[in-house]
């Protein structure tokens, strides 16, 4: 390796060098001497840009990265890298319109519809984001990012049954637990109980040693316990959803009082029953299970 660069690409190469086995400090300073020389080469920017992303610097990596895309529009791995730091702070829908305009330049990478495909289980287009993978698969049939979305697919349509592709890319690439966690969290928080118990079964058994995962599948399996069925609203929408019930239930205590008093009784009695489960019965239910 030239020790001493004198031009952008070989200071490209050198950083990339450093940044491939995670050397940040080396790859700063590289970096920084390029860039002195060198101050609005797309590459050494981009570099820069991923640098200050794999350090957790996702708001200046934003800002360099769209520096690079300033000067060279078109630069593929910088849309790339925009797109996921899009999808970092939750602004899906214009990481969705670049990873689209990268696919009409790249119809044939593979790699773009895995990341689509992933960004469509995030939002739980479950359907589209299988279809995206499976596509992607037709140009590279190994491609890790297609083949775990359709595992994970495949785990949420196909109910209890393991899923032993799902388990053995997730073996074999441990990193891809964060994709599998966001799509929990996804499924969670939008209700679905049952599909993120089965994607949180489907990664322990991969990893059975993951305390997290023990952790998330124990919970999940108790929120998603027969006897909590009737708390689906409260699951669901949260703070929002108990709202709503206690609304609607003194609206019907009111209608009950006006148009039939002798049902109002026993249907403030089966409301209070109900919320006292609602306090008491989850609790109880975490200490047996």
């Amino acid at each position: 390796m030239n020790d001493q660069p004198d031009s952008a690409e070989n200071f490209a190469q050198q950083a990339f060098y450093f940044i491939e086995r995670r050397r940040l400090d080396d790859a700063r300073r590289v970096l920084r001497e390029g860039l002195a020389k060198f101050p609005q080469d797309p590459d050494l920017l981009f570099h820069s840009a991923q640098v200050e992303w794999i350090a957790d610097e996702n708001e200046k990596a934003e800002s360099t990265v769209r520096q690079v895309l300033g000067v060279a529009p078109a630069h593929a791995p910088a849309r790339q890298l925009l797109a996921s730091l899009l999808v970092e702070r939750g602004e899906l829908a214009e990481a969705e319109r670049l990873i689209i305009s990268l696919l009409h330049d790249y119809p044939e990478s593979a790699e773009l519809y895995g990341r689509y495909s992933r960004l469509m289980l995030r939002t739980l287009h479950l359907e589209k984001a299988e279809q995206l993978a499976i596509e992607g698969l037709r140009y590279d049939p190994d491609d890790r990012e297609c083949l775990l979305a359709k595992a994970l697919c495949e785990t949420v349509r196909n109910g209890a049954r393991p899923n032993q592709g799902l388990e053995k890319l997730l073996t074999a690439h441990p990193e891809s637990m964060s994709a599998v966690h966001a799509l929990v969290i996804a499924l969670v928080n939008n209700g679905r109980m049952a599909e993120a118990h089965r994607i949180a079964q489907g990664a322990l058994r991969a990893d059975p040693a993951n305390e997290h995962l023990v952790t998330m599948v124990r919970e999940l399996r108790l929120q998603n316990h027969w006897s909590l069925k009737p708390l689906w609203p409260m699951q669901k929408w949260g703070w929002g959803g108990a709202a709503g019930m206690w609304f609607g239930a003194i609206v019907v205590m009111r209608v009950l009082e006006k148009s039939a008093p002798e049902a109002s009784g026993p249907f403030a009695f089966a409301w209070v029953a109900y919320a006292v489960y609602s306090w008491v019965w989850p609790s109880i239910l975490r200490r047996i299970l």
